[in-house]
């Protein structure tokens, strides 16, 4: 007999390893249902979050896929809300409460509220970024063993990066190393190989800061103007004009000029 109706797993899976895979398992012996939410759904590729949403849920695919097809694992997207706690634990609470009215609905028992439904956060509190953990008061918890070994996706995006990518077969599924194998293919790989190798060697030639940028914010008719970058980081995004500030300069003489430089704008006064 599970101990709950529906667990809840929040993790980036960036990318999905066989510690994840430890946690997940083991929760789902303890629940009917496990809801795993996929974190910073709508981040633009970079190193640290070099794989979108669907991709992710691509490699949770290949590797559960029995629970997948049998209801069992539920998967979903949440987004980033750096600046707010409040939003980001309103937004998982949201998004858990629709997947299960839609799931109980679906079995044809129609809920209008949640209060006879058990659901416990699942988890493991490895570090610091562990901290949400204690954010949903209202819902079970159970803690789970730590992942196994000493290794995180941090170790494994480190590996993957270079530019003969080390095989991380030891702690990452067949399946996921696979998937891996045929990323590293892909020209989103080099772009990003290419923002790794920037962002390490930035700091060997420039320091480490603290260093001053500004962005100019225009809007007009209620859109805003974006550029987009042309080199490393973030080539190719969106992104608001904005750069260094410069000696002697004052912000706002800084944030027009930039916005000067690499937008078609030329009426400003500084």
């Amino acid at each position: 007999m599970s101990r709950y109706d529906y667990g809840v797993f929040v993790g980036r899976f960036q990318p999905l390893h066989a510690g994840h895979e430890t946690v997940i398992r083991s929760a789902l012996e303890q629940v009917e249902k496990l809801i795993v939410l996929i974190g910073s759904a709508r981040q633009a590729r970079d190193p640290r979050n070099p794989f979108t949403h669907a991709e992710r849920e691509d490699m949770f695919a290949k590797v559960f896929k029995h629970e997948i097809a049998t209801g069992r694992l539920i998967l979903a997207p949440v987004a980033d809300h750096p600046y707010s706690d409040a939003a980001w634990c309103a937004d998982v609470q949201r998004t858990v409460n629709e997947i299960v009215l839609c799931d109980y609905n679906r079995a044809g028992v129609v809920l209008h509220g949640l209060k006879d439904i058990s659901i416990a956060l699942a988890g493991y509190g490895k570090d610091r970024t562990s901290y949400y953990l204690k954010l949903f008061p209202e819902w079970g918890n159970i803690q789970l063993d730590s992942q196994h070994g000493t290794y995180s996706s941090t170790d494994v995006r480190k590996q993957l990066f270079q530019r003969i990518p080390v095989d991380s077969r030891s702690v990452l599924s067949d399946e996921v190393t696979e998937w891996l194998e045929a990323f590293s293919l892909t020209p989103a790989f080099r772009r990003l190989l290419e923002e790794a190798e920037y962002l390490e060697a930035y700091p060997k030639e420039w320091g480490r800061g603290p260093f001053v940028t500004v962005d100019a914010v225009v809007i007009q008719s209620g859109n805003i103007l974006l550029v987009e970058r042309g080199q490393a980081p973030g080539e190719g995004l969106l992104a608001l004009p904005g750069g260094y500030l410069d000696p002697r300069e004052s912000i706002r003489d800084a944030a027009i000029r930039e916005l000067k430089e690499e937008t078609a704008i030329s009426d400003l006064k500084g």
